[in-house]
């Protein structure tokens, strides 16, 4: 069992929630059964890597509505869904609103594991990528306006006379701050600096200050 990720599965059917959990057991995958989308909701939280499998036709919060309901309140992890109808208008709707894949019911053993293991993967390397850039943002805030004023100068390939004059202060007052950005932004190289400040400009608040 790969205790680092869970496989939430959710279906009012009690014979295809057991298969499910079968089958995602069997692969070495722990897995969490619901019997609703709004037990499942009550129960998410965000940042445990894994996916979610889920039919689309359920009583109360279809799997259309719970892959809504997630997107809307910020979570990420992946959605894959069934449907034994041909819901050719669910399939579209979902795939917009970022469903990872979406089957039409029945749906071979191993072409679902193969599923939920690329579903994972992406997680895994998202929540990865989402801690480096929650760091480099911790890194950031931990500067001094005037510190993030000359990053903003040094990552466009300024000189430090121009930012200099630009700032209204001296070269060797520039020096000092751009030694401080290299330390505390803990950047090995003017190149790793450019990088971080690239992912910042992600960050609404920071893209005006980067």
């Amino acid at each position: 069992m790969n205790p680092s990720v869970v496989v939430f599965v959710i279906d009012h059917n009690v014979d295809r929630v057991r298969h499910v959990h079968q089958l995602v057991t069997s692969a070495g995958l722990p897995a969490e059964c619901y019997s609703s989308a709004n037990s499942f909701v009550d129960d998410y939280a965000v940042g445990l890597p894994g996916c979610v499998v889920a039919n689309v036709r359920m009583p109360e919060m279809s799997g259309v509505t719970l892959l809504r309901a997630l997107r809307d309140a910020g979570g990420t992890t992946p959605v894959i869904l069934s449907s034994g109808y041909g819901d050719v208008s669910a399939a579209v709707t979902a795939m917009k609103l970022g469903a990872f894949d979406f089957f039409e019911r029945p749906i071979a053993d191993q072409s679902l594991i193969e599923c939920i293991n690329r579903a994972i993967t992406v997680d895994k390397a998202r929540l990865i990528a989402r801690a480096k850039q929650n760091e480099i943002r911790n890194r950031f805030d931990r500067l001094t306006p005037r510190e993030q004023q000359v990053m903003s100068h040094v990552v466009i390939g300024q000189p430090n006379k121009t930012i200099a004059y630009d700032l209204g202060c001296s070269s060797k007052t520039i020096e000092v701050h751009r030694a401080r950005v290299m330390s505390k932004m803990e950047a090995p190289s003017l190149a790793g600096l450019v990088i971080m400040s690239m992912a910042l400009s992600n960050e609404p608040r920071l893209a005006v200050a980067v």
